[in-house]
């Protein structure tokens, strides 16, 4: 955040929050918030946008659907950095002028405590996986570190010369702290909570934002020229540097579409940057001196911004509905029709059916790579996976895969958003194709178990889980050296899988013995066995909220765990012979194929209701 507008005490800054729809790069809505807004925060799985007002002392909460304030929280005084933590639902407010932290619950809009730190703090970071809380503190020079749990401060540590910016990586673990007066940006290491790199940028970085996925950092120098340094987090290097706007100040950055976005307080615009290209894409004019970006990935709005309106219902579909992915940057649902060997792609906004792609003998599983927005179907008889490209509608590529001996085809698909590799296991051969993203080809074969049924991915460790259906084994496969690492015990023939890519635990169902097995991923044994419904064939996951989806054939329901307890809290009646599972861990809705009646039931994972079912035949 900048020193400049302290420094200017009669300057008048308009007290709205600018809305920017991202799919057209324009702004939507203008809305009202409290006395000079300075600081923003986003959680993507309640839709909710916080609004640091420093000149009133409060938060004003607005709900994204329908872009107004809906309530107005009083906090300490000059409140001045936000920190979300969507996992808990909790909010960070630092206070300037008193030295304290505010606590917010989400779901009260309460302050629930206040946290003293250090002088002057003016910036706020947040590990949703560790439940750790960053606060720099522009004037002793320190960064507090605050513990979620216990809501106290754990550590404070020495940083650079007046750090007024802190940007977390949740998944290297890693912390970046900007320090204006000293040009460099201070990493900490969260899990010694040491400083380990001090990085030289441009001169007075303003704002850190981090792209876990590419794990690259992004910090806006306020000074001269207007500029992004652009920081290799694996070298700790900075590799490129981008001219921007005016007065740069507020970064934001969303993981799935890798683009990021940065305030220029001077020019009252946004511009756009591609993280691929690392090169200004657009322009887009917004209030008058912006000062803080929200970026909430579900509906992929900015906010100095805010809007979204998730329509949820059942939408009819195809023949024989088998398989379902989802993208939640798109919010676009992808359903394999295994008996007209389609696969319908659904816009949930409109929740209508844009296109039907002709794809390969039928199609059984579909996965999803939302970073490049390519879809990748097994066809179960023809032996091919089909690659479809979305922004066209059109498959792409045809890729052969497995060698198979009689019936039974590939049936399984996993993505790694990071790597672009995908994995596809061949139900009749006992191996696991492993694909090239970029260049759409089988780079190697590896052998696991009988009958793989079933393929998992964690993005953050790169390890590949394969359920085998006839040895009731999961085959653990480094994605690195193409390996299999453990094979682990399980139930009675597993059927699916899930993973949680935060807390690295797997849900394996097995379909015979009516249990999800528990594994931890990080010792690859079985830490408990959940009893469900009958004949579990599919799994979804939502890493956000901690809550594990399983689809029950037989029985027509949905049983819902809490992966905090492993106990399942809900049992839910869907269509006939769900078969299906997809999760969208933005918006927390979850998308059920029924097979029985060719219906996708919508859930509310807040509510755990279904909306609507709608029978099409």
């Amino acid at each position: 955040m900048k020193r400049f507008g302290k420094w200017m005490a009669l300057f008048l800054i308009l007290a709205t929050v600018s809305a920017i729809n991202v799919q057209a790069n324009s702004l939507i809505q203008t809305i009202p918030v409290g006395n000079r807004p300075d600081a923003l925060g986003v959680n993507p799985t309640t839709n909710m946008i916080y609004v640091a007002n420093y000149n009133d002392n409060t938060v004003s909460v607005i709900n994204g659907q329908t872009n107004n304030v809906v309530t107005t929280i009083l906090v300490g005084n000059e409140p001045y950095s936000v920190g979300v933590n969507p996992t808990t639902n909790m909010i960070y407010v630092a206070n300037y002028n008193d030295n304290t932290v505010s606590v917010i619950n989400g779901q009260t809009n309460t302050v629930v405590t206040t946290i003293p730190v250090g002088n002057h703090p003016d910036a706020v970071g947040v590990n949703p996986t560790t439940n750790m809380i960053y606060v720099a503190n522009y004037n002793d020079n320190t960064v507090s570190v605050i513990n979620g749990q216990t809501n106290t401060v754990v550590a404070t540590i020495l940083v650079g010369n007046h750090p007024d910016a802190v940007g977390v990586n949740p998944t290297t673990n890693m912390i970046y702290v900007a320090n204006r007066w000293g040009n460099t940006v201070s990493v900490i290491n969260g899990q010694t909570n040491t400083v380990v790199a001090t990085i030289s940028v441009g001169n007075w970085p303003d704002a850190v934002g981090v792209n876990p996925t590419t794990n690259m950092i992004y910090v806006a120098n306020w000074g001269v020229n207007g500029t992004v340094s652009v920081i290799n987090g694996q070298t700790n290097t900075v590799v490129v540097i981008i001219t921007v706007g005016k007065g740069p100040d507020a970064v934001g950055v969303n993981p799935t579409t890798n683009m990021i976005y940065v305030a220029n307080w001077w020019g009252n615009a946004v511009s756009v940057i591609n993280g691929q290209t690392n090169t200004v894409v657009q322009t887009i004019s917004v209030g008058n001196h912006p000062d803080a970006v929200g970026v909430n990935p579900t509906t992929n709005m900015i906010y100095v911004a805010n809007r979204w309106v998730d329509t949820v219902s059942t939408i009819p579909v195809g023949n024989g509905p088998d398989a379902l992915g989802v993208n939640p940057t798109t919010d676009m649902i992808y359903v394999s029709d295994l008996y007209d060997n389609t696969v319908n792609v659904i816009n949930v906004q409109t929740n209508t059916v844009v296109a039907t792609i002709s794809v390969g003998n039928w199609p059984d599983a579909v996965g999803v790579n939302p970073m490049t927005n390519m879809i990748y179907v097994a066809n179960y008889s023809d032996n091919t996976v089909s690659v479809i490209n979305v922004q066209a509608n059109t498959v792409v590529a045809t890729i052969s895969v497995g060698t198979i001996s009689v019936g039974n085809g590939p049936d399984a698909v996993g993505v790694n958003p990071t790597t672009e590799m995908i994995y596809v296991a061949n139900y009749d051969d006992n191996t696991v194709s492993v694909i090239n993203g970029q260049a759409n080809t089988v780079v190697t074969t590896i052998p696991v178990g009988n009958e793989p049924y079933s393929v998992g991915v964690n993005p953050t460790t790169n390890m590949i889980y394969v359920a085998n259906y006839n040895d009731n084994t999961v085959s653990v496969i480094n994605g690195q050296t193409n390996t299999v690492v453990a094979t682990i015990p399980v139930g009675n023939h597993p059927w699916a899988l899930g993973v949680n890519s935060t807390t690295n635990m797997i849900y394996v169902a097995n379909y015979n013995d009516n249990t999800v097995s528990v594994i931890n991923g990080q010792i690859n044994i079985v830490v408990q066995t959940i009893s469900v419904g009958n004949h579990p064939d599919a799994i979804g996951v939502n890493s956000t909220t901690n809550m594990i989806y399983v689809a029950n054939y037989n029985d027509n329901t949905i049983s819902i765990i809490n992966g905090q307890t492993n106990t399942v809290v809900a049992t839910i009646l869907v269509g006939n012979h769900p078969d299906a599972v997809g999760v969208n861990q933005m918006t927390d809705i979850i998308y059920v194929a029924n097979g029985g009646d060719n219906t996708v039931s919508v859930i509310n994972g807040q509510t755990d209701t279904v909306q609507t079912i709608l029978n099409i035949f």
